[in-house]
């Protein structure tokens, strides 16, 4: 609706659209526009009574728009709201008992070999492994779960719950021993590659792929 009220005022009159770099104290008249603009959007909720007085806004929604409880009215495209909306309902409803750990039942059939931690290529895989899967990792949540007393609250000082997510993607205490985990996977599919023969245009593709592991995202754990 906002957009097609902004295209509307442009059809109609002779407007003149320019770039104007936000959060600037340059004295041109664009950037003081700019600045006071973002001055009183910022501070709407706080000093409505102070705010100058504008034409009140003519555009209106599609004759039939969307909505929603606890979204509103959905103007976005309905196909990518729906598909996002499917995928938070998926992860929720894998959510109950495992708390969505390793849910491999949903693209693999068959039982986990036994050890596999064995087989791990660094200690980092191997605690994976261990915890993980099992959902007995110290964590400051686990701990408070099993009623052993300590807040949920991260113990390094970040403002977030430390679970097992928060420990292994978020917590920036570990991001150089994430980030060298990264380094010596792309490195190993690298060597692999060039010992098979591939050549480097899809050995590229494939390093792209190997990224999917990397990414946080509902669509992508534990669907993806």
């Amino acid at each position: 609706s906002y957009y097609r009220w902004l295209q509307d005022i442009i059809q109609r009159t002779d407007s003149r659209v320019s770039y104007t770099k936000g959060h600037t104290g340059g004295n041109t008249l664009d950037s003081r526009l700019n600045s006071d603009a973002d001055y009183y959007a910022s501070k709407a909720q706080f000093i409505s009574s102070s705010l100058p007085t504008a034409p009140i806004p003519t555009f209106a929604m599609n004759d039939y728009t969307f909505y929603r409880e606890g979204d509103g009215w959905i103007e976005s495209n309905m196909r990518i709201f729906v598909d996002q909306l499917l995928i938070q309902r998926t992860s929720r409803r894998l959510a109950i008992g495992h708390k969505q750990r390793m849910a491999t039942w949903l693209y693999d059939n068959n039982s986990p070999p036994p050890y596999i931690y064995l087989k791990a290529t660094s200690a980092y895989t191997a605690l994976i492994q261990l915890y993980a899967r099992s959902g007995q990792l110290p964590t400051a949540v686990c701990i408070n779960e099993k009623k052993k007393g300590g807040e949920k609250l991260c113990r390094r000082g970040c403002d977030e719950f430390e679970d097992d997510h928060h420990i292994f993607v978020m917590c920036p205490l570990f991001a150089k021993l994430r980030e060298e985990a990264g380094e010596e996977i792309t490195r190993k599919v690298k060597n692999l590659g060039f010992e098979r023969g591939v050549n480097e245009k899809e050995i590229v593709t494939l390093l792209e792929k190997v990224k999917f592991f990397f990414k946080d995202s509902q669509e992508f754990w534990p669907l993806g």
